[in-house]
């Protein structure tokens, strides 16, 4: 089943004349992961095939060959570009760090990012989709709590830190995830899961062109 999975992967690869690498981008998913669904090592499972949904693929046909190949557009779908959104789903974009004009309020590419049933998200975000964007977990600092190659959802909604969590954070033009936590004297504790990192604290009015919260961590995937 899972190298039929993969022909029609490539298949689909193929006729959208993309690469591997572009392909992946336009899913929202690491190379490696597309590289694995490509190949017939593994499987995708429901957060990978609402990927290739939001793509406009028709998920029975990606599992089962039956069928048309492109869902139909019925209903409220739309599309975005040349992607058909499903009724029902939404794309969420993946957060760039560089995009636009770098600043906090900047627009993010919705062609690349990964797609939701819309009434599950927003129920297990507690956010709107529009305030949603994805990112990928970079490193093990984070690890046990996010591993490398996780998936994020980050409420860009909160930029300021009215509450304890996990946030991603710019530090000096580099994105990160870490712990913020209010201590006294108007400072902010930033603390890594991994006792390897040393945890430090910075003034809570740091908010400039360099150091700013992308927004708060709300839902965490990754593959077992």
């Amino acid at each position: 089943m899972k190298e039929e999975i993969a022909a029609r992967i490539r298949a689909i690869t193929d006729e959208m004349q993309l690469s591997q690498s572009a392909m992946a981008a336009r899913l929202g998913m690491p190379l490696g992961s597309y590289k694995k669904y490509a190949s017939g090592i593994s499987a995708p499972g429901a957060e990978a095939i609402g990927a290739f949904v939001a793509l406009g693929i028709n998920a029975t046909w990606l599992l089962t060959g039956r069928g048309e190949r492109w869902a139909p557009q019925g209903g409220d779908g739309r599309r975005l570009g040349a992607i058909t959104i499903p009724a029902g789903f939404v794309l969420i974009p993946r957060f760039d760090p560089h995009g636009a004009d770098g600043s906090p309020d900047s627009p993010q590419d919705a062609s690349v990012g990964a797609g939701f049933w819309r009434d599950w998200l927003e129920r297990e975000a507690g956010a709107p989709a529009e305030q949603l964007v994805v990112v990928y977990v970079d490193g093990d600092s984070m690890e046990p709590t996010l591993r490398h190659g996780d998936l994020v959802l980050v409420d860009r909604s909160a930029q300021e830190l009215r509450q304890d969590g996990i946030y991603v954070l710019m530090l000096d033009g580099h994105m990160t995830i870490k712990r913020l936590q209010r201590v006294a004297g108007r400072r902010v504790r930033v603390t890594s899961s991994n006792p390897a990192y040393e945890p430090f604290e910075v003034d809570d009015a740091w908010d400039d062109a360099d150091h700013w919260i992308v927004g708060r961590v709300v839902w965490a995937g990754r593959r077992l």
